[in-house]
Parts: C-alpha cells; structure tokens; sequence
C-alpha cells in the first residue's frame, strides 16, 4: 500500500501486493481531542537505532471526534506526533494513520527533514497479526504529514476476538529514524543552544522581523477576567493565548492552528480586530474581510503598522443549542455587535454575561428578555441599562433610554452595555453602589493609574487609523468625508499634530483649577474635558511615566475624619432615624478609601468599625420599619378575612338549605329514572329479538347471493359452449357445402 499526505488530493498508487490506495484531501471537521487515557511510551535508543514511540489509546470504541492526536515526541530536532483517524480521512471502512510535524506553522520558510519511518497497529493476542507498515517522506512546508489513509480495514480493527482492541484499548507504535545531516540548520542550532549554545537566541532576534504576535481573546477569556482580574472594557491582552507565527503564513493555515489550540473547527471562526478608541478602550472594531484572511498574516495592513508585529483578535464563536460550534450568524449592513456585563449591587458584582448582534434600527427594549435571561432574572423583569464609555482619565457611564434607537443612542460595533435590576434601585440606601455608575467610580477609584508607553499608543492609534482606512477603502468612501455618521468622525479621526505629538505625556490640570474654570463657564470646562482628554488630579496628582504622586493635602484625613464623626455622632442618629434622615456615611468611607495611604491602619479599621455600625444601625432600624409595617397589614389583613370569614358562613347555611330543595326533587328524578330503565329494558327486549330476525333474514340474502352467482357462472359456461358450437357448426355447414359441390361434381362425371 503506498504512503501519502492526509492533505493531498485524489490520486492512485499502484502496489503488487494490495489494491491501488486512493490519496484524498482531507476534508474534516477539526474537533477537540477528548480525554481519552493515553499512556505515551517514548524510548530512544542509541544514535544508530530508530526511535520508538508507543500511544495506548484506553476507550478507543467510544471516541466520537474526527481525528485523534498522540502526545509530542522530538526525534532529530523536530516535534513529532501521531495523527489518526478513528472512522477513516474521507474512507468510511478503513483507520486512517499519519505521522506529523507537531509544530509545522512555527517553523522557519523553507525548513525539510528526511524521515524513515514506521507505522504500528499491535495486535496485543497475536503479534504474528500486528499490522505494520514502512515508508519514507521528505517532510516540508506543503507536506508536513505522511501516511497512510486505508491502513487497516475498521471490520479487522474492531473485532472482539481480533487481538487489536484488548479491554477496548488500542495500541499505536511509530519507529522513526531522521539524519541529523538532512535536519534544517536553524534546528541544529536549536539543538546546541540546549546544550549551552547562546547562537540561536541572537539569530531569533535577528529574525524576529519575520513573525507576528497575535493575541487572541475569547468569551471564555472574557467570562473569567471580567469580575475578577478586571472591571474596565473587556479582556487584558496579556493574559489571553498568543500565537508566535511567521508573517509568510496563511492566515488559513493559522486558523488551522487556532482550531487545534481551542477545538473550534476554522470554518466555524470569524476573528475581529480590536482596536484602541481616542479613550484608551479596546474594543472589537471590525471582523477581517474575506480577502484579509485569503492572504498571508504579513499581508494585513493591521499588523505591518503595529509595534512588534503584535495583534489583538477578538475570535467570535456561535454555539448551538448543544454547546458545539456553528457557523457564525450572518452579520447584516446594519447589524452591530455589542457586549453585556451584569451587575449585582447586593454582591458588589460585575460579571460578563454574552455577547449579541442587534440592528442598529431596533431598540434595547427588545432585547429586554433576552439580558434578564442571562442574569437569571424574571423574563419581564425591569432592568436600567449603562453605556460603559471610558474609564481614564475618568469613568464615563451613561444611562440608555430604551425607547431610542441603539443608532440614535450611538451605539456600534464593541460598545459595552453594563444592566442591572431597575427594583434594585429603588433600595438604594441598603446598597453602598447601588447603580453601575457609582460601583464603576468606587472601582476607578481603587485602581492605580497606568500610562501607556509613547510607543504603544502610536501603534494603538496608528492601527485604529489603519481600520478605519480599511473600511473606507471597503466602503468606497473617503474616511474624512462629512458624510459619515457624527459618532464615527468624533471617535475615529486623527488631528494630525496631535498623532505627532508627544503622547507619553498626559494633559493634566488641579481639581482647584478646575473649580476656578468651573466658576466662570461650567459648559466650557465639560467640552474641554471630553474633547481633550483631559486628566482631572487632586491638587497636581498627575500621572508621569515615573508615576510619581505629588503631596497630597495634609489636612484631608482630618477633615474626612471629622466629617465622618459629625455624622456618626454629633446627633442623636437614632431620633434622626425616627425623622425620616439616613446618614450617608459610605460617601465619606469611599473618599477615605481613595486616600487610604494617608490613613494608619487603626485609624482605617477604627472607620471601617464605625461605618459597619452605622450601616447595620440603618439596616436594623430599617428593618424593624419594615416589620413594624408588615405587622399592622397582618392586623388589617386578620379583620378583614375574619369577616370574610363570617359572610362565608352565612353562605354555607343558605347552600345547606338549597342542597335540601335539590335533593328532593333529585329524588323525584331518580324515580322516573328507573321507571325508564324498566321501559328501556323492554325495549331493548324487542330490539335484540329484531336484530336476530334480522340476522336470519341477512344469512337468506346471503345464500341468494350465492345462487345468484352461481347461475351466472353456468350462464356465462352455456353462452361460452353457444359460441363454440356455433363456430363448429359453421364450420361444419362450409364443410358440407365443400362436400356438396364435390359430390355434385362427381355425380356429373362419375369416375368410373
């Protein structure tokens, strides 16, 4: 049987020995690797001895993925693993086998390796049976696999008393030997710098031009950050998958390399670019066009403008309604793709729930059901929603109104809506951050500032410039035309003195400047603020790439200790309670919070005791409020069903007496009731004695019938011998009239 790639197209090998084997492009869907119980025997020999690889498949009959990978073993310098196919690569009766470069895609152009090799199906009763078969590939960048895909027919293989599956386990051997000779000279060195060489690492970064960084996020990555190692925007980039991969490959041939990292076939991929906003946000700009991801990963313009080729993808998985992968949704001309986070101001939470494609023309409201859902709350219950806009040099969180358009509340591709139970807002003084916006400042608040490097917002901002480059050149329209919607002209483009200016510096003005500027135009500072990107400090706490904080004022902890003890204390707080007044104290906790460092740890807890009882002193009073409350509805509610209790009484007496009335004249009923059942007897009497005669009479009809046919039958015979004998009779009248005119003949000349 001839060898062959699991990637090449149809083709026939002719063989003495076997039947011709059809090669065939591989076709697959690319599913996860289930957790099957592989023991992985990997025994090197000596130098002039092939190496010996043994996978143990356990639970073999019950894997239901497509193909199968073996651990990594590395012969010769390079990474090497089994591929197979449980149900056959395009052959639906056979066990497909391959052996694999492990690490093709990471690979330097123009790397081969020679290999002699084996492929192994033990047969673990008889080893007489153990089906083996030897071959030879110049493995490379176009054929980075070499196998067989009828190796052993599936009927042989799953035998119970075949000897290849034991206890349902299978066993799958390679022998491999490659010469160091023919192994690419980058991995040769690869191979000393394990030993202590230090030339590679310097020829990396010599070559480090050729490579790409991309990033890439998923939901998943989103689910388990947000709430817990962030508040802000949507996902840290430097704690999600990155792929090391030349700028000369396929972007094809990387989603190939994404599906076998996260088991998301590449047909079911859609990836977008995330781009950095003018508010230091990053979010899912655009999806790749078709023709970006025909190309190779150096083609893309996004990546040849960024700082060390580095990428950022927000990878898009649709799941049905099993959980597995589909095919991702048609995304409309008007569709945008918008992010949701659930807030829970009872728990202080902020939780990324899911991802959705609306139409810019619908309105939030009818997503309504969909986001309760999510939360785990009644489907139509009433919920407020938040527009997540920045977080630096300020929180910016603005309240949706769900009867406008998303379009008219500008609304597009990335943008983060944060929703909460609107019931929950109506107990606000039980609640420290009862809304979105208070908890996004309270977090801003305890967050430390971070000033990205002069470099990284130039890439940032040069890659946002590129996107929107990108969709112009798509759209066939100038991206500085005036024609375009006032939300992406304000977010999206540049002034040009301000990209060349120097941006590791951050425009920053006092807080006491600011109440001078408010003073004299309150609108006008608003304008500045948003349009400049201004960073608003406390008496000059600027952010510089040293990060250095100025002195703050010595006097604050005084005054925010004073204030807290003229709440807490200056007045009787029980009697204020009684007035209707509620203290509150978590503002002030939330400024001492912001200003902890100016705070001794005694002082700090001696704070947090006081706020704790004042806010258990309001939950309490507010609770007897209620209980007391609850108390006098039950006393009403207790009149009200004692008389209800005795007008139900009044009511039985008058049914009781009805129920009487009707019982007699029930009885009367059931008097004339049987006096028709014994009618109804008779009746039925005669009408069984009826049927019977009827029964007779239909057994004569029957009999009838019988005659009837039968005289038809001798008629249809008579008519048949009629016909007949009149047909003989015809003939014998010809006869006798051939024998009369003989005779006569005859009788004229007699013969004799």
């Amino acid at each position: 049987m001839a060898a062959g790639s699991s990637k090449d197209e149809t083709k026939t090998f002719p063989s003495a020995a076997t039947p011709k084997t059809m090669k065939r492009k591989r076709t697959y869907r690319v599913a996860a690797q289930p957790e099957t119980a592989n023991i992985v025997d990997s025994q090197p020999d000596k130098d002039s001895s092939p190496f010996r690889f043994t996978w143990r498949i356990d639970g073999f009959s019950w894997i239901n993925t497509i193909k199968l990978y073996s651990d990594v073993f590395e012969v010769g310098g390079y990474k090497w693993r089994v591929l197979i196919f449980p149900k056959g690569n395009n052959v639906m009766d056979h066990l497909s086998v391959y052996l694999e470069i492990a690490n093709s895609a990471k690979l330097l152009s123009g790397w081969s390796s020679y290999a002699e090799f084996s492929l192994i199906v033990v047969n673990q009763i008889n080893n007489e049976y153990t089906e083996r078969k030897d071959t030879q590939h110049h493995f490379n960048e176009q054929e980075s696999d070499w196998g067989f895909t009828s190796f052993i027919p599936l009927d042989i293989l799953n035998d119970p008393g075949g000897g290849y599956l034991v206890n349902d386990t299978l066993v799958v051997e390679v022998t491999c030997k490659v010469d160091e000779k023919d192994t690419a000279e980058h991995l040769r060195k690869r191979l000393k710098k394990k030993h202590g060489g230090k030339k590679y690492k310097s020829k990396e970064e010599a070559e480090s031009h050729l490579y790409s960084i991309i990033k890439v996020a998923r939901d998943e990555d989103l689910a388990e950050q947000i709430g817990k190692d962030i508040c802000f925007d949507l996902v840290d980039y430097d704690k999600v998958k990155s792929f090391h991969v030349q700028k000369q490959t396929s972007f094809n041939v990387f989603k190939e390399e994404v599906a076998k990292e996260f088991g998301i076939p590449a047909q079911f991929q859609r990836f977008w670019v995330v781009a950095k906003r003018h508010n230091d946000t990053r979010r899912p700009f655009r999806p790749l066009t078709q023709i970006e991801e025909a190309g190779h990963i150096g083609q893309l313009k996004v990546v040849n403008k960024v700082h060390k080729s580095e990428l950022k993808l927000f990878l898009e998985v649709e799941r049905g309604l099993d959980l597995r992968p589909i095919a991702p949704l048609n995304k409309g001309k008007d569709d945008i793709l918008l992010f949701f986070k659930s807030y829970d101001p009872e728990k202080e939470e902020l939780r990324y729930v899911g991802r959705l494609f609306v139409s810019c023309t619908d309105k939030p409201s009818e997503i309504v059901t969909k986001l309760n859902k999510w939360a785990g709350y009644d489907p139509d219950e009433e919920i407020e929603l938040y527009e997540e806009i920045m977080f630096e040099p300020n929180v910016m969180c603005e309240a949706i109104d769900k009867k406008l358009t998303f379009q008219e509340s500008e609304l597009e591709n990335g943008d983060i809506i944060c929703f909460q139970n609107a019931s929950e807002m109506d107990n606000k003084k039980h609640f420290r951050y009862p809304d979105v916006p208070s908890y996004l400042e309270y977090m801003r608040n305890r967050q430390v500032p971070f000033c990205p490097s002069a470099q990284e917002t130039k890439d940032e901002e040069s890659l946002e410039e590129q996107n929107i480059n990108i969709i112009a050149e798509e759209m066939d329209v100038d991206k500085n035309t005036e024609t375009q919607p006032s939300k992406v002209n304000t977010e999206t483009t540049h002034d040009e003195s301000s990209t060349k200016a120097d941006t590791s510096k951050l425009v920053s003005i006092d807080l006491e400047e600011v109440d001078d500027m408010i003073n004299e135009d309150v609108i006008a500072v608003i304008d500045k603020v948003l349009s400049e990107g201004i960073t608003i400090s406390l008496n000059s706490q600027h952010c510089f790439q040293d990060q250095k904080v100025s002195k703050l004022d010595a006097e604050l902890p005084k005054q925010l200790l004073q204030e807290l003890r003229d709440i807490a204390f200056k007045e009787d707080l029980i009697e204020k309670l009684k007035e209707g007044f509620t203290p509150n104290v978590n503002l002030v906790k939330e400024r001492i919070d912001a200003n902890a460092e100016m705070f001794s740890s005694w002082q700090l807890e001696q704070v947090g005791v006081v706020v704790n009882l004042l806010n258990d002193i309001v939950r309490m009073y507010d609770k007897h409020e209620n209980l007391t409350k609850e108390l006098d509805s039950a006393k009403k509610s207790n009149d009200k069903y004692k008389e209800a209790l005795k007008e139900a009484r009044q009511k039985i007496l008058n049914s009781k007496t009805s129920f009487s009335n009707q019982q007699t004249q029930l009885d009367s009923l059931d008097a004339q009731i049987a006096d028709l059942k014994s009618k109804l007897e008779k009746l039925q009497g005669d009408r069984v004695k009826m049927a019977e005669i009827q029964d007779q009479e239909k057994d004569k009809i029957t009999i009838f019938n019988k005659e009837v046919k039968s005289i038809f039958h001798h008629l249809a015979n008579d008519q048949i011998k009629l016909k007949s004998m009149e047909h003989t009779t015809s003939e014998v009248l010809t006869t006798l009239k051939s024998q009369e005119k003989f005779y006569i003949s005859l009788r004229a000349v007699p013969p004799f």
